[in-house]
């Protein structure tokens, strides 16, 4: 199976050496140069690992050709950018990492149907700067986690920013009918936490981002094995831009705000 990676920085990297485990797949490296001419030899899929000015660009090009394409979070830094890709049938996939981890699938499976009560996240580091916002940069993971689990938009939004001498935390506060979330997200950290707790039930579940026996595989190993598995013509309830739409009209709404 022939990919195309277009991007070549720090999380591409992650990319290359995880798909070295992959020994059906073929893959090229696209730069700002020739990512349109590699595209047009029509692989199997194309990765869009670039800035997040550049997705939609890249990704209505491959989508254009019914290519299946993989986008990194964040989707766009403009929903009414990002709304273009819901034209397109081939299979999208963007890369919201945290939902393919096994730890977050167990918490997930373990909440079933248990009324959730509140569901509480920490996800900051100090930096990196950005071309873009931490709100945009760390909030996406946090988003994407609580809509996942609560299903539905949120009634209300709001957002408050501190600053630090390291850069900016965010604490976003939603509310889904009587249930309420708080996230403090960014780049104004003293050092990386991440940490996702639900209260549900009478149980308290609590996802910390790292790998818990028996689950042996990275995330990003998982959502390659997705994104795979969709250009063969498999399902899954994580592919498509619905969620990461949403992300965006909240991000925008956050931003609005501050």
């Amino acid at each position: 199976m022939k990919l195309l990676l277009v991007g070549n920085g720090k999380w591409a990297q992650s990319y290359i050496s995880t798909l070295v485990g992959f020994p059906d797949v073929q893959l090229k490296i696209a730069n700002r140069d020739s990512w349109k001419y590699l595209i047009d030899e029509n692989p199997a899929g194309v990765i869009v690992c670039t800035p997040p000015s550049s997705h939609i660009e890249i990704a209505e090009y491959s989508l254009q050709q019914n290519i299946p394409t993989m986008i990194e979070k964040p989707l766009a830094l403009s929903y009414q950018e990002a709304i273009a890709l819901q034209q397109y049938k081939a299979p999208i996939l963007v890369n919201h990492i945290h939902l393919f981890s096994t730890a977050y699938q167990y918490l997930k499976k373990s909440i079933a149907s248990e009324h959730i009560n509140s569901i509480v996240s920490l996800g900051f580091n100090k930096g990196p700067i950005r071309e873009y916002s931490g709100l945009w940069d760390y909030g996406c993971h946090d988003l994407s986690m609580i809509l996942d689990l609560m299903d539905e938009y949120p009634s209300s939004i709001d957002v408050s920013e501190v600053k630090t001498k390291h850069g900016s935390l965010f604490n976003i506060k939603l509310k889904f009918g009587q249930v309420e979330t708080e996230s403090l997200v960014g780049n104004g950290g003293e050092k990386r936490v991440r940490k996702l707790k639900v209260e549900c039930g009478g149980l308290n579940l609590v996802y910390d981002g790292k790998l818990h026996p028996p689950a042996h595989e990275l995330p990003l190993t998982n959502a390659l094995k997705v994104f795979l598995a969709a250009i063969g013509g498999e399902g899954d309830p994580r592919l498509g831009i619905g969620l990461a739409l949403d992300i965006l009209k909240i991000l925008e709404v956050c931003q609005n705000q501050l």
